[in-house]
């Protein structure tokens, strides 16, 4: 499961152990202050990708063994004003939808 919020700059990935207990997966991410960094997250199906949204760009990682490296530059629409989220979402495997 990943989790980002709200006014939040970071977002975390956890594991399920057992039915009650997670672990993390990788370290938190965290973004630029201000940055809604976070608002909207998504994980590919096995875990290995992380898409995470801002209110300025859209970032993807990739899980190399226990720790989230980005993949690619950042993917932004200069013509979107700032304040506009980019949501995030995973429609088939490998197939990730920004919304600009």
């Amino acid at each position: 499961v990943a989790l980002g919020a709200f006014r939040s700059t970071s977002v975390a990935v956890f594991q399920r152990v057992n039915e009650t207990h997670f672990e993390p997966l990788g370290q938190t991410l965290t973004g630029a202050r201000r940055s809604s960094y976070g608002l909207s997250v998504a994980l590919s199906d096995d875990a290995s990708v992380l898409a995470v949204g801002s209110n300025s760009a859209a970032f993807v990682y990739e899980l190399n063994g226990s720790s989230w490296s980005q993949r690619g530059d950042n993917i932004t629409n200069a013509s979107t004003p700032y304040h506009c989220l980019r949501p995030v979402t995973f429609l088939l495997p490998w197939h990730l939808h920004v919304h600009l």
